[in-house]
């Protein structure tokens, strides 16, 4: 995660303070926990005061994190940041009473519909969302079959289409989790600024949303391999990983030591884990060193 402190560059106004929010899947609890220590003063960095940030920019998770906090930004102090942990920690990791977490699961998962928990509380529930699952999947595997033997296009273009396995993970649980913790119209009319990053995939530009609240968070989590892409305005688009470089800006740089994630490590919604990298989140903000973590000074250089 980094934030950066935006002073006097170009149009923008003097004093802007801005909090850049990386992606990672569900390393994005450490973002939470690092903004839980800037937003109640416990950091240095702010003088020990509390952080309230103009601007927010995400990519990925981080577009999740960022759209939370403002459209919940009416709300004063660190409760924003206090309601962002509960979804984390109560919502994410468990979807209600199914046995997959509320940001993604697998299409058709014997393990799934097996689940004790499932048949306790519905036991329809698995048998209807099996036979979706069936019929979604049938369809996709006949489409792709078709596209296969298309002879307009190379053979190794073809191939990649049809072994693309996103098919088998469904995002239905983050569209449901984005429309019960984001309040949308306290988002658009929020003081603040949002910035979603996407990547369209023809073309490979990169969009910025700020209006398609939805859409814009699904494009931007849509890992590749992963998820399918979300369409918007007849683009594909999907997630897209900043490789800098930076403006002349003051930018405070907040980052694990060491790997946390890994493709493994950023699907791992269990609860446990979440609440351990939202405490690690916390601590390495309030212990926050700008030389060890390379903080970029105005003029270009790391911190020494």
């Amino acid at each position: 995660m980094i934030s950066s402190s935006v002073e006097g560059i170009g149009e923008s106004r003097p004093g802007k303070i801005a909090v850049v929010l990386s992606g990672g899947g569900a390393t994005g609890a450490y973002e939470v926990g690092v903004l839980k220590a800037l937003y109640g003063g416990k950091s240095r960095v702010t003088q020990f005061k509390p952080l309230d940030p103009d601007i927010f920019s995400g990519t990925s998770i981080g577009s999740f994190n960022s759209a939370v906090l403002i459209s919940s930004s009416e709300v004063e102090g660190q409760r924003p940041v206090e309601y962002l942990a509960d979804i984390w920690l109560n919502d994410i990791s468990r979807d209600g009473s199914t046995s997959h977490n509320r940001v993604f699961r697998f299409r058709a998962n014997p393990g799934g519909f097996l689940s004790a928990v499932w048949a306790v509380h519905n036991p329809f529930v698995p048998i209807k969302a099996l036979a979706l699952d069936t019929a979604f999947l049938a369809q996709d595997w006949l489409s792709r079959g078709m596209q296969f033997l298309n002879p307009k296009e190379s053979l190794e273009r073809k191939t990649l289409k049809f072994i693309d396995v996103s098919t088998l993970i469904s995002n239905e649980p983050e569209i449901r989790l984005i429309s019960h913790t984001i309040r949308a119209a306290n988002l658009l009319k929020s003081a603040k600024i949002l910035k979603m990053a996407a990547t369209r995939t023809d073309r490979g530009e990169i969009l910025m949303s700020e209006e398609l609240v939805a859409k814009g968070i699904l494009s931007s989590t849509a890992i590749p391999g992963i998820f399918t892409p979300v369409k918007i305005g007849g683009a594909q688009c999907r997630w897209w990983r900043c490789h800098g470089p930076f403006r002349k800006l003051l930018i405070h740089r907040y980052h694990p030591r060491d790997d946390v994630s890994g493709v493994l490590g950023m699907l791992d919604f269990n609860k446990g884990r979440i609440a351990d990298l939202i405490q690690r989140g916390y601590q390495d903000a309030i212990d926050h060193d700008c030389r060890a973590s390379q903080c970029v000074m105005p003029d270009g250089s790391f911190a020494a």
